[in-house]
């Protein structure tokens, strides 16, 4: 009982060592208490249903929901292919109907994250998760939260810019060990920029800035990996941040827009 409102890390070879968080509140009902077998009910204000913990082998368990999802529950999607924006000249005339977030050079990943490990597929649809252990670590600070997460995944050069060459060697090692040893020489980081799925909700429907508030809900930020921030309306102010910066100009993204996945449209515009 301790520990029922604690959160926060727990030094290093103290007992439950590590980071702690609280994902849920409530209360539960145990139906069955044998060994190999329980049965219980929850009653949270994030999870809530019936489930059977049981032993498979040895010292191995498996939980599994008993009862239907939820009404509105959609299973983690297999593939989200990446929404892609239209080349634009200028800036829309209509700037208060639009955010601006910087364009990033580098490698676009979509990361499907479950039961704290990450699945990151390329703009390709080639399974890259290999190649960036630092994505890892990501999936392991979300655990248990389970989300689809869309950005890019990007490198610095000595003067602190992003760089298409610095990220050039790690984008060809696809040895988990060798990516490892180069993450140590040449670190990346993960810019997440969208949310289209999350704890049993697809969210791809939804208009950009409902996307982006629960995106900010999930608390991105660690060493690796951060939620860049955007600009609803001011794009002057936005490809100037982009010039200061080095980036590629910015890209325009109407507030009333879904995800529409694997479609180029012109309700994302790249501006250079």
């Amino acid at each position: 009982m301790e520990y029922r409102d604690f959160h926060g890390e727990i030094p290093a070879g103290e007992y439950g060592g590590g980071r702690m968080t609280i994902f849920d509140r409530g209360t539960y009902e145990t139906e069955k208490w044998r060994d190999g077998e329980v049965i219980f009910t929850l009653h949270g204000e994030r999870v809530s249903g019936r489930y059977v913990l049981f032993r498979t082998d040895g010292k191995n368990w498996m939980i599994h929901r008993m009862d239907p999802p939820l009404a509105g529950f959609s299973p983690m999607p297999d593939l989200v292919a990446p929404m892609l924006p239209v080349r634009a000249a200028k800036l829309p005339a209509d700037d208060d109907a639009w955010a601006y977030e910087l364009a990033w050079e580098g490698v676009r990943a979509v990361t499907y994250v479950s039961g704290g490990r990450p699945r990151v597929l390329g703009g390709d649809e080639k399974d890259i998760t290999a190649s960036y252990p630092e994505v890892r670590e990501m999936a392991e600070a979300l655990a248990p939260t389970e989300c689809v997460l869309d950005g890019m995944i990007v490198a610095f050069d000595a003067g602190g810019r992003v760089s298409e060459a610095a990220l050039r060697p790690r984008v060809r090692v696809t040895d988990s060990a060798a990516a490892r040893r180069a993450a140590s020489r040449v670190p990346v980081q993960y810019l997440v920029f969208d949310l289209l799925w999350v704890e049993g909700r697809a969210t791809v429907d939804l208009p950009y800035t409902e996307r982006r508030e629960l995106l900010d809900a999930l608390d991105l930020a660690g060493p690796h990996w951060v939620v860049p921030p955007h600009f609803t309306g001011g794009g002057e102010f936005a490809r100037q941040a982009s010039r200061e910066q080095g980036t590629g100009g910015v890209v325009a993204k109407r507030l009333d827009s879904p995800y529409l996945p694997g479609k180029r449209t012109r309700q994302w515009l790249e501006i250079p």
